[in-house]
C-alpha cells in the first residue's frame, strides 16, 4: 500500500474507533462507550501529532500550496479543542446516569448530538487533507507520517 492509501487507511480507521464509541453509546452501555472513547482519543491525538510533526512541515517544500500550514495547524488546534469539549461533556452526561431506560436513552440522545459537530469538523478536515495535502507533499513526508500513523492505528 502506498503512502497516500496508507494515510487515507489511518482516517478510515480512526473513524471507526470513534463509531465504535458512538455503538456501545446507542446501546446504552456507557462503561464500553468510555473506554472506546479513550482508544480513539488517544489514536486521535497521536495522529494528529504526526501530521503535526511529519506533514504540516513539509508545506515549505511545497510552491503555491492549496492551504498554508497555518490553515491545518489552526485545524489540528481545533479539533483538539473540540475533543477536549467532547470528551468533558460525555463525562459530565455519564458521571450520573438515570436508572430509568427513558431517561438513560435520552442521555445517550444528548451524548450523540454533541458529538455530531466533532464527526463533521473531522470528516471535513480529512476531506481537506485527502484531497489537497496528500496530493501535495513530497513522498517522503507522507512515508514519514504513514509510518507514524501505522503505529498509532494499527495499521
Amino acid at each position: 500500500m502506498d503512502a497516500i492509501e496508507t494515510l487515507r487507511a489511518q482516517h478510515r480507521a480512526l473513524d471507526v474507533l470513534l463509531r465504535t464509541h458512538l455503538d456501545a453509546v446507542i446501546a446504552l452501555d456507557f462503561a464500553a462507550a468510555l473506554t472506546r472513547l479513550a482508544i480513539w482519543q488517544h489514536a486521535f491525538t497521536l495522529h494528529l501529532h504526526a501530521e503535526d510533526m511529519a506533514l504540516i512541515p513539509a508545506l515549505v517544500e511545497v510552491d503555491a500550496p492549496r492551504w498554508g500550514a497555518q490553515v491545518y495547524d489552526a485545524e489540528h488546534r481545533r479539533l483538539e479543542a473540540l475533543v477536549h469539549d467532547y470528551t468533558g461533556r460525555f463525562a459530565s452526561a455519564v458521571a450520573v446516569l438515570p436508572k430509568g431506560a427513558a431517561q438513560r436513552r435520552n442521555v445517550a440522545l444528548a451524548i450523540i448530538d454533541s458529538a455530531h459537530v466533532l464527526r463533521h469538523v473531522i470528516d471535513h478536515h480529512h476531506q481537506r487533507e485527502e484531497q489537497a495535502l496528500f496530493l501535495e507533499l513530497p513522498d517522503a513526508a507522507l512515508v514519514r507520517a504513514a509510518r507514524a500513523g501505522s503505529t498509532e492505528t494499527g495499521h
